[in-house]
């Protein structure tokens, strides 16, 4: 059970648990949560969270092995244009590593020197990839979005120098 206080990825976004609260009619426990970066929101979720939409945060110590190894993380290669569903699976999976792989083929692929053509759908998955991975990596490192993001490029430009 998480604590108040603590940050969690509640649908692909950073939040904070501001409050537990009691259900007596269903007799749970449901966290009282607020996006980091959208104070606006209060979301009720249960804690005994049956469609795995709440996770953990990276720590400190996951993110710097995820940047340590980012030259290690496959990039997905296709010839085509990727089927809706396949980076829908990514997005979805709530694992990290795979928002990464997003980003990271995006990025060198826009890059590369036979660049792709980007089409507006692989956009709008980059766009949401790096949407939640700069969240995270913004709250965990404690940065703002726009450092994130440049941390996060500062090596993935090392990768595409190679």
């Amino acid at each position: 059970m998480f604590k108040i206080g603590e940050h969690v990825i509640y649908n692909k976004d950073v939040c904070k648990i501001v409050d537990i609260k009691h259900n007596n009619s269903n007799d749970n426990n449901y966290y009282i949560l607020i996006p980091v970066f959208d104070e606006s929101l209060k979301i009720k979720v249960p804690a005994i969270n049956k469609n795995n939409r709440l996770r953990t945060i990276s720590t400190k110590k996951e993110i710097d092995d995820i940047i340590n190894q980012i030259s290690n993380i496959e990039i997905i290669v296709s010839d085509k244009p990727l089927p809706d569903n396949d980076y829908k699976v990514l997005l979805n999976s709530q694992n990290i590593l795979d928002i990464v792989r997003i980003v990271k083929t995006e990025y060198l692929n826009s890059q590369s020197e036979n660049k792709k053509k980007v089409s507006n759908r692989d956009n709008k998955y980059l766009a949401l990839a790096e949407k939640y991975l700069y969240q995270e990596l913004a709250v965990v490192l404690e940065m703002n979005i726009e450092e994130a993001k440049k941390y996060f490029i500062k090596h993935l430009d090392k990768i595409a120098q190679k």
